[in-house]
């Protein structure tokens, strides 16, 4: 989600400024973890599961 090819914590950081109508996302769709084509706070949710 922020573009460096990795899975971590930064990624987790990013959605959750972008929820909080801060930065914009490099490649939303890998933010669209439950496949609904949207990103809200589900998906920040499994993400951090995911951490």
């Amino acid at each position: 989600m922020d573009g460096d090819g990795a899975f971590s914590i930064a990624d987790a950081v990013s959605l959750q400024k972008w929820l909080c109508g801060g930065d914009p996302l490099s490649d939303w769709q890998a933010g669209d973890l439950n496949g609904d084509g949207r990103i809200d706070s589900v998906d920040l949710c499994m993400m951090k599961r995911m951490l």
